[in-house]
């Protein structure tokens, strides 16, 4: 089983991307427009019970 992060990049995500601002931001506009981080994907696949916490940490430390 995978766990995947994807984000698709919209004008301002574009933007921020090219000015090279902050992982902070980024990650805060990013989430904003709906991305979900590996963690977090990993952790929903914890509660759905395909995987387990051991597992999820190995791949996102």
């Amino acid at each position: 089983m995978g766990l995947y992060e994807l984000l698709v990049a919209d004008g301002r995500i574009k933007r921020l991307v090219q000015s090279k601002a902050p992982m902070t931001e980024l990650k805060a506009a990013a989430t904003a427009v709906g991305m979900r981080t590996l963690k977090q994907d990993g952790n929903e696949r914890v509660l759905l019970g395909p995987t387990d916490m051991h597992q999820v940490r190995a791949v996102c430390g």
